[in-house]
């Protein structure tokens, strides 16, 4: 029993407020693609067609944004000896206050104002480009356009909701996004006929 204080106070306390972030995460990330695409059918006149094509779809789920919220599980809002000192800090997990209907709401709220702002700005670049040679943008590029945003954004979530980011956060964060760029340039340079 002399480790039970340091697993209920220190680890049981981490467990929970990582826990609550993976879940909230999880559906922010599912729900933001959501609304873009929502907002896309409603564009599109309800087609049936996705804006964004299976392969990145696939990826987003796995590599993007499934990966780098693995990594979060060593993150740690305060210090150990903090807590140890502080055992009223452990009442915030007995009370939830990390994982409730509000902050459920919260975070389905940031995914809807995301979406909106990301959606709105790559329909604004959609509308307003031409290219060198005089044509508008294609579906592909206004894919691309909307695919690169979310992938800006939700990075850019990950690491503001991060408390103490390690080395291997910083490889694993910033190595998928260096690997979806190097991922699109690629596919981008293959001809499709």
């Amino acid at each position: 029993f002399k480790h039970l204080t340091r697993l209920l106070l220190i680890h049981g306390r981490y467990s929970y407020i990582r826990t609550a972030f993976i879940a909230h995460y999880s559906f922010y990330k599912s729900l933001f693609i959501c609304f873009i695409q929502i907002m896309y059918q409603f564009m599109a006149g309800f087609a049936g067609t996705s804006l964004f094509n299976t392969l990145s779809l696939t990826f987003y789920n796995i590599l993007y944004t499934g990966l780098p919220v693995i990594f979060y599980a060593l993150d740690k809002d305060v210090q150990e000896a903090t807590v140890l000192a502080n055992p009223s800090m452990y009442m915030e997990t007995q009370q939830g206050r990390h994982l409730n209907r509000n902050t459920l709401v919260a975070w389905f709220i940031r995914a809807f104002f995301q979406a909106m702002i990301v959606f709105f700005m790559t329909m604004g670049v959609y509308v307003a480009w031409v290219g060198l040679d005089g044509m508008p943008m294609d579906y592909a590029s206004l894919s691309m356009v909307a695919y690169t945003s979310i992938m800006l954004v939700n990075t850019f979530t990950l690491v503001s909701e991060s408390s103490n980011l390690t080395i291997l956060n910083h490889v694993v964060i910033w190595g998928t996004l260096i690997a979806y760029f190097l991922i699109m340039l690629t596919l981008s340079s293959v001809e499709t006929r």
